[in-house]
């Protein structure tokens, strides 16, 4: 699979599915976007900070004082004014199926969320 961006979304899916998704159409850092229920496309914004060494845990290798020597500050969400069409994938583990999306973002407000069947994606030989 790779690396990936999760996306929830507050609005409902087409066909109603409801478990995180994933996109390919960022910068694949497992970065969270949120489409929110006025259809505006959020990102959480985070930091790395270096933790000083005193706060550290006491350790016996080089390798191992690199384990815990920076955090992730959660800076809050912001508005991306995102403009254009991402692809959004989610697995419900339970019927054991995948669900595809496309949604279109004009001006950074979500236009439509329209779900595609795994034959209409793939292509045709």
């Amino acid at each position: 699979m790779g690396m990936f961006d999760y996306v929830t979304s507050e609005l409902s899916l087409p066909d109603g599915f409801t478990g995180t998704l994933q996109t390919k159409d960022f910068g694949c850092a497992f970065m969270h976007f949120l489409i929110r229920t006025d259809g505006r496309l959020m990102e959480n914004v985070t930091e790395f900070v270096a933790v000083p060494k005193r706060e550290r845990l006491p350790t016996t290798s080089r390798l191992e004082a690199l384990r815990g020597s920076y955090r992730i500050v959660d800076l809050g969400w912001r508005d991306t004014a995102f403009h254009g069409d991402i692809c959004l994938t989610g697995y419900d583990e339970g019927a054991k199926e995948q669900h595809f999306y496309v949604a279109r973002f004009t001006h950074g407000t979500l236009e439509w969320i329209k779900a595609f069947g795994a034959s209409e994606l793939m292509p045709r030989r």
